[in-house]
């Protein structure tokens, strides 16, 4: 076992650097000489089991083997590299990490000595391979939307492709399905209660609902004016987001939006917000955190989830169809920026006339992530972004 003062001057200022990651340090034959505290409690093993083996022994059954063959070829080379890595605690609990590898070089002789890892733990969230609820959403998400296939960013296409064929399916709002056609669809989300909330936008009915296939999973309605039996009603289908409409998170606009969509209801009703649990477009609290974590490390909203091997949408707007069907809304007029919804709803059998943009400013903070949705995943900026500078504490 090597100890930090027994490091070359070079790999002992590495270690220095990097005093809040794990840290292993390998000899030129890729063997762990030295492991920081840090990377012991990360990973569950003692040092004792640490030295002298290959980073290799973190590996296991669903670490992606491009990610592997990557770190193999940058060796090879002598080259730097990072890679989002999945692998395997001491007991079997598996965890995301962001791994940079760097040569560490004879300051005199220019020569590879070492190679540093640093190990950045994202978190131990469920892996998208082995989740099987999360598995059961994909599939369901594909099965019910006809158009995935063509427009999931997960396939060969480019970002630049994806992008123009979401803008274009939707611009004209084509294909608008039949009234009986959406009733035919067998009913899995059932009413279970309504009431009258105040807020601080007006009085809204509330109408709570239940999904009988997902269990915890819980809709609900906003409703401001009477929906029943009318066509072309106003509707907002809003993904919860917990870290900006509780904790107040700058990072994207949520809270913005619902409540744009909420007081658009009130002052051009009637109309009706249908929200769903479905954090992270979809992906999970837990999952949506560690794609933050990646964005601190230079990746946006898109790569963020894909270095995760998360999709870059898992949403499932079955629940709509019976909500809507249960209000009795005949059509919808869509508020959203995101021409996918209207192909998603289009294809579930909703009919959506007409799409209002939802026009707000942005922040330093999430100027990137609004800029990443247009372009990497067709949303629509109806005119040019507005920045609004934040003073924070």
């Amino acid at each position: 076992m090597v100890h930090l003062c027994e490091l070359d001057a070079p790999a002992s200022e590495f270690v220095e650097g990097q005093r809040e990651q794990g840290v292993v340090i390998t000899n030129a034959q890729e063997l762990i000489v030295y492991c920081s505290d840090e990377f012991s409690r990360i990973t569950g093993y003692d040092r004792s089991e640490i030295i002298g083996k290959n980073c290799r022994f973190l590996q296991g059954a669903e670490t992606d083997p491009h990610a592997v063959e990557e770190i193999r070829r940058s060796r090879k080379e002598r080259k730097p590299c990072r890679v989002a890595l999945l692998n395997y605690r001491r007991d079997g609990t598996q965890f995301w990490n962001l791994l940079t590898i760097t040569p560490i070089l004879d300051k005199t002789t220019s020569q590879i000595t070492n190679f540093a890892g640093s190990l950045f733990m994202v978190g131990l969230v469920p892996s998208p391979h082995t989740d099987r609820h999360f598995i059961e959403r994909r599939r369901i998400t594909d099965g019910a939307i006809i158009s995935l296939s063509e427009l999931d960013l997960e396939d060969d296409l480019d970002s630049s492709s994806a992008s123009s064929s979401m803008s274009s399916s939707s611009d004209d709002l084509l294909g608008k399905p039949s009234l009986s056609r959406r009733k035919a669809q067998p009913i899995r989300t059932n009413f279970v209660a309504e009431t009258r909330l105040p807020t601080h936008k007006g009085f809204y009915r509330v109408r709570a609902y239940r999904d009988s296939e997902n269990t915890g999973y819980e809709p609900l309605a906003i409703i401001y004016g009477d929906v029943s039996g009318r066509d072309k009603i106003a509707v907002r289908v809003h993904d919860q987001c917990m870290t900006s409409e509780v904790l107040g998170s700058l990072k994207c606009d949520c809270k913005e939006q619902l409540d744009y969509a909420m007081e658009y209801i009130r002052d051009n009703g009637p109309g009706v917000v249908i929200y769903l649990q479905q954090e992270g477009r979809g992906i999970g609290l837990a999952n949506k955190i560690a794609a933050y974590a990646m964005q601190e490390k230079g990746y946006d909203t898109v790569d963020a989830n894909r270095v995760l091997g998360l999709p870059d949408d898992a949403r499932d707007y079955r629940c709509v169809v019976d909500i809507l069907n249960d209000l009795d809304v005949d059509s919808i007029v869509l508020i959203t920026n995101n021409p996918r919804k209207v192909d998603q709803l289009t294809n579930l059998g909703v009919e959506v006339v007409g799409r209002i943009p939802v026009i707000l400013p942005c922040t330093q903070y999430n100027v990137n992530y609004l800029v990443a949705k247009a372009a990497r995943m067709g949303h629509v900026v109806d005119r040019q972004l507005e920045v609004k500078k934040v003073e924070l504490r």
